[in-house]
């Protein structure tokens, strides 16, 4: 177990939700390497990507949520995932319902003990964002 001193915490974050947006950071960072690594990913890749590290982490995730922390993973994929200034109106509106409603399905199955395996999170996503597109 690493020991880190009061200082050396203080030289390198501000408080604790510094480290956790770190951990989201990597998490995002590790979500996007993975998604590059397919050709042209669809929107079941997608989701089955996120899914799958979500369950990867599923130990911090829970303590995120536990501790009313999950808004930080709804700040990390509104930066990786949402609307930016250059789209017109209906995209932004799009991206933002998509993102929102994806965040909303992640607090939700965290909070019912992930019970689905990230395959059938993604089929049924994929199949909803396609009715609505």
């Amino acid at each position: 177990d690493r020991q880190l001193s009061r200082n050396s915490f203080y030289r390198n974050y501000l408080d604790m939700e510094d480290i956790i947006r770190q951990f989201l950071n990597d998490f995002t960072h590790e979500y996007k390497k993975t998604l590059n690594s397919f050709d042209q990913p669809d929107n079941v890749i997608t989701y089955k990507t996120l899914f799958e590290l979500i369950q990867k982490h599923s130990q911090r995730f829970l303590i995120l949520r536990k501790r009313h922390l999950l808004y930080l993973l709804q700040e990390a994929l509104l930066i990786f995932w949402g609307p930016v200034e250059s789209m017109d109106n209906f995209s932004a509106y799009g991206v933002s319902f998509v993102m929102y409603g994806t965040y909303g399905w992640i607090d939700e199955w965290l909070h019912r003990g992930m019970q689905e395996d990230s395959e059938v999170i993604a089929q049924v996503l994929s199949a909803r964002q396609n009715k609505t597109s």
